[in-house]
């Protein structure tokens, strides 16, 4: 029979579920961010070799003629067996394999000695680490809102965390089998074809794993804890090898200078590792970092508050001491390897994974200072606080960090907005390239993609336009779009409520000089809210009506004649001036303005509705009035 829990036990459980969702629901809002996730920039390069070569041909291509990354290529190559379908998802899938490795592998600690808090614990880590990862790192779209970032950076953190799993469970058994050896040298190969980055932080904490445990442990258990982590790091420089000699990775080098000096690599690795520490004392990254620090440190602190102080204290504060010196060792070991790679700074999508290990050892840090702490003095404080003291304490705390968890929540939601009109108009730009003959020259609005990498550009031979029209089998320019309308130059103009066809909105207009004169020029901008992208250029007019019929007007595309409906950026407004001439002979007095849309090859109106649609059905939009003064 199950022994009786106590009500202590069961409030420490239930806090700890509770907190768990809490900060499980920071990772949910970035995985279903994801849904708006689009190629971009090397994405295409990659799908034309998928679709050229096959999957097997791809592989052997990219090994050969692009990258030794043969982990990062190989699912490269899966997610093309689904074009289009899986690249929303993959961002979610990334962040659920990540999600589900860290909480296994934390489950295998000796966190609480109950396996209900001890699983509560294990995915309150997970979530809390994961979620402060990301809303530390700088550029959130590289990392993880681009196939090219997600599975290079980001995806071998969830594989890496499968590792460190895996080997908890083979060094706390007695006897591990050679499939369980087979299976950490098979992680650690698999984990070594990603970033160059990524696998100088594995190798590097598998061989201070190594050195602390033929040093700390107990003569008759170092083999046992020598041996697989020796098998992991010899598979790791293993696959590091492969990639170093993959005739990929020579051709990228090529355009590089010559491979700098060890007095070079350790400079720059120092510097860059200076710069990451200066940075990471920014406010809107400190407080990830403060956060995973003292959060372990008061779980910890108060499930351990008033027990004896533990056997291996000593220990603990030996490794109190050496974790900050591991955790510099593993930035200066991922720098020094991005160095050799590129030669410059790494760019901040690689940065997922050096803040990954700051929080997690962090975390590790304040989990361990924590229970170092509880048999102090301060300890026995708390134990000895009257119940209800330290139930507020605890309530007040659970709010705090029940509040704290919103924050990365909130930082995903303010990036909707623009993910979403980055995919609406991708898909337009897709379903509309789709549907191109072969070989057709085709033009679009230069559409920039929220990660600030290379977009479209007005020349052909450019490597996007070069890489996305092998892709689609068209030859592609992109064209620059007006400027957006911003906040205030809407609120200054004159408001409008209408709306042409499925098209267009008109959402306010300008016009100078107030008064119009015969013989004089009348300048008119309209703000236009694009709602759809059109199969044919709809034509813009323009009229002046006065009592007699039209006094002036002006027919064109939109933009000056630059900006068709068929290339529009849907959810963009932009401003489009136009100038009316009026003829000298023009009679004076009241006039109106109006503006529509037509086909320019059968005359159809498209048709008008809100408030400033012509109630005759006229299928056009009045502005407002003019005063054309004698």
């Amino acid at each position: 029979m199950a022994a009786p829990t106590s009500p202590q036990s069961n409030w420490r459980l239930a806090v700890s579920a509770a907190l768990a969702v809490a900060w499980a629901l920071p990772v949910a809002a970035y995985a279903e961010l994801g849904r708006y996730t689009r190629y971009m920039a090397d994405d295409f390069c990659m799908g034309y070799v998928a679709q050229a070569a096959g999957f097997l041909g791809a592989q052997r291509y990219w090994y050969f003629e692009w990258s030794g990354r043969y982990t990062y290529t190989l699912l490269v190559g899966l997610t093309e067996l689904f074009p289009g379908g899986l690249i929303p998802a993959l961002p979610a899938l990334v962040l659920a394999a990540w999600f589900a490795a860290l909480a296994w592998a934390a489950a295998a600690l000796p966190l609480a000695p109950a396996p209900g808090l001890r699983r509560a614990l294990a995915l309150l880590a997970s979530g809390f680490v994961i979620s402060n990862t990301l809303a530390a790192i700088p550029n959130l779209t590289q990392s993880l809102y681009w196939r090219g970032g997600v599975l290079t950076y980001v995806a071998p953190l969830a594989l890496g965390t499968l590792l460190a799993g895996t080997l908890l469970r083979v060094l706390t058994t007695p006897r591990p089998t050679w499939l369980s050896y087979a299976l950490i040298a098979l992680l650690a190969l698999a984990g070594s074809g990603f970033a160059e980055v990524y696998t100088a932080v594995q190798a590097g904490a598998l061989g201070l794993a190594l050195a602390a445990a033929l040093v700390f442990a107990p003569r008759a258990q170092r083999r046992r804890y020598a041996v697989p982590l020796a098998i992991a790091l010899a598979a790791t420089l293993l696959g590091l090898l492969a990639v170093a000699v993959a005739p990929g990775t020579r051709i990228r080098q090529a355009d590089l200078a010559a491979a700098p000096g060890l007095l070079a690599i350790a400079h720059n690795s120092l510097l860059y590792t200076g710069w990451f520490v200066r940075d990471a004392f920014q406010p809107e990254r400190l407080l990830p970092w403060f956060i995973a620090l003292t959060l372990p440190l008061a779980f910890a602190f108060a499930l351990s508050a008033g027990q004896p102080a533990p056997a291996n204290a000593r220990r603990l504060t030996l490794a109190l001491m050496l974790l900050p010196l591991a955790l510099g060792a593993l930035l200066v070991a991922a720098y020094a390897t991005g160095f050799y790679a590129l030669q410059y700074l790494p760019p901040d999508r690689v940065l997922v994974i050096q803040w990954f290990v700051v929080l997690t050892l962090s975390a590790a840090w304040g989990w361990l200072a924590g229970i170092r702490l509880a048999p102090t003095r301060l300890g026995a404080a708390y134990a000895t606080l009257p119940r209800a003291a330290r139930t507020a304490l605890v309530a007040l705390t659970v709010i705090l960090l029940v509040g704290l968890a919103a924050l990365p929540t909130g930082t995903a939601q303010a990036l909707r907005a623009d993910r979403q009109y980055f995919a609406r108009n991708w898909d337009n730009a897709n379903a509309l390239l789709r549907a191109q003959p072969p070989g057709s020259r085709v033009t679009l609005a230069r559409l920039d993609n929220p990660a600030g990498i290379d977009s479209l550009s007005d020349d052909p031979t450019f490597w996007t336009n070069h890489c996305e029209g092998l892709y689609y089998g068209v030859e592609l320019t992109a064209q620059t779009p007006p400027p957006t309308a911003t906040a205030p130059e809407l609120a200054a103009a004159r408001p409008v409520q209408g709306q042409l066809g499925d098209t267009a909105q008109v959402v306010g207009y300008r016009v100078d000089p107030a008064e119009a004169r015969p013989g004089a020029a009348l300048t008119v901008t309209i703000y236009w809210q694009p709602l759809a992208l059109t199969d044919r250029p709809y034509t813009f007019f323009i009229h002046l009506l006065g009592a007699a019929g039209s006094v002036a007007q002006v027919d064109a595309y939109p933009g000056q004649g630059q900006y068709p409906t068929t290339r529009w950026l849907v959810g963009r407004p932009f401003a489009d001036t136009y100038t009316l001439t009026l003829p000298a002979a023009a009679t004076a007095g009241p006039a109106r303005l109006i503006v529509g849309l037509y086909d320019l090859d059968t005359l159809q109106r498209l048709p008008a509705t809100g408030p400033a649609a012509d109630p005759a059905g006229e299928a056009w939009l009045e502005l407002g009035p003019v005063t054309v003064a004698p």
